[in-house]
């Protein structure tokens, strides 16, 4: 009986300890905003949300940020306004950063409407943030590109299916060459794409391809596995070699299954 007994506590210790010793599952934090001053996360870009805020919505937002941006109603034949209160029905808006000194790319962040509601939103950067502090802030991304541009030069272009974002990054002019070993620190954010879900799942116009995944001519998919031998510094020179040994063929991951809306009256 004392024998059971003994056998039966050290078997308890050890359930007791090997509960203990493991340890839970962690989850990824919370996505933030890349932008400084941007207390609203992805899919929110500064209170606008695709999908979610009208036309009223962005102005408002617009209005409430005055110190950091100037905006307007883009002038184009084929924008259509609500004849009562001036609203964008289905148009653009176009944004510019009042402190610019750090901007990439020279045009404006454009806001398109649809039916009164957000479609999605082209932001353009106004700060120095590179590879490595996005992948502190929004994780690892689900598709990762790598596409030549004029020159030696090369684009990086991350794509996060939920929420759907893809991220823009041109190579630093520093006057250095890209190298593997120096992309997270080499390449500039440059441009943001905040969209619908229904838009980035669905197949464009002539594409085969869900517009969030759609491939650029001469875009190559950087694999998981290689992207992290990347960052652990496993694999040296120059980008163009890299590139050149990418494969050819792509493996998409997996997209969510939209689930039908009321639509939204603007």
């Amino acid at each position: 009986m004392i024998r059971l007994l003994i056998s039966a506590v050290i078997i308890l210790i050890i359930w007791t300890i090997s509960i203990i010793q493991i340890e839970p599952t962690s989850t990824p934090p919370p996505m933030q905003s890349p932008f400084e001053g941007d207390t609203c996360a992805p899919p929110c870009w500064f209170g606008i949300t695709p999908g979610v805020s009208t036309a009223a919505d962005v102005e408002t937002a617009l209005d409430e940020q005055a110190d950091d941006f100037h905006w307007s109603r883009t002038e184009r034949s084929n924008n259509q306004f609500d004849p009562i209160t001036g609203l964008i029905t289905t148009g653009e808006y176009a944004i510019g950063w009042k402190n610019n000194n750090y901007l990439v790319y020279r045009i404006p962040t454009i806001i398109s409407i649809k039916s009164g509601v957000v479609t999605t939103i082209s932001a353009t950067l106004n700060q120095d943030i590179r590879i490595n502090k996005v992948l502190k802030i929004l994780g690892t991304p689900d598709d990762i590109r790598m596409t030549p541009i004029e020159g030696p030069k090369f684009i990086i272009n991350f794509i996060y299916i939920s929420p759907p974002l893809e991220l823009r990054f041109v190579e630093k002019y520093d006057g250095l060459d890209c190298t593997i070993e120096t992309v997270p620190l080499h390449f500039q954010l440059a441009i943001m794409y905040y969209l619908t879900p229904a838009y980035a799942y669905e197949a464009g116009e002539s594409e085969k391809q869900p517009n969030l995944l759609r491939i650029s001519e001469g875009e190559k998919q950087v694999p998981v596995n290689i992207w992290q031998d990347w960052l652990d510094g496993k694999v040296e020179g120059d980008c163009g070699d890299a590139w050149y040994e990418l494969p050819e063929t792509f493996t998409f991951p997996e997209l969510p299954t939209l689930t039908p809306v009321p639509s939204v009256t603007p």
